[in-house]
């Protein structure tokens, strides 16, 4: 399952995903400033990445609340990070 997932979502996804994942709360612009400081990556790149993410349920993002990693978010960075333990059940796909 790890194979598949990182052909799905891509390094820089990752890296925000991560990063998030420590600044829970904090603004996606604030989030994605500091990734593009500290790695060096375009910030327009980030942003798109972010929308991405945002768009397949992974990341949520509120106006004055800031952002954070979803439940699916969670499930993929556990998975990434090699802990099986972590437990998903509600799968839903809407078309």
């Amino acid at each position: 399952m790890q194979r598949v997932i990182a052909r799905a979502i891509g390094r820089n996804q990752l890296l925000i995903l991560n990063r998030i994942k420590k600044r829970s709360g904090y603004s996606i612009t604030s989030v994605l400033c500091e990734l593009s400081d500290s790695e060096g990556i375009a910030l327009s790149t980030l942003k798109a990445n972010a929308r991405t993410l945002s768009e397949l349920g992974l990341i949520e993002i509120e106006l004055n609340k800031g952002v954070w990693i979803s439940e699916l978010g969670n499930y993929v960075t556990a998975l990434m990070s090699g802990n099986s333990d972590f437990e998903y059940c509600d799968f839903s796909v809407s078309e």
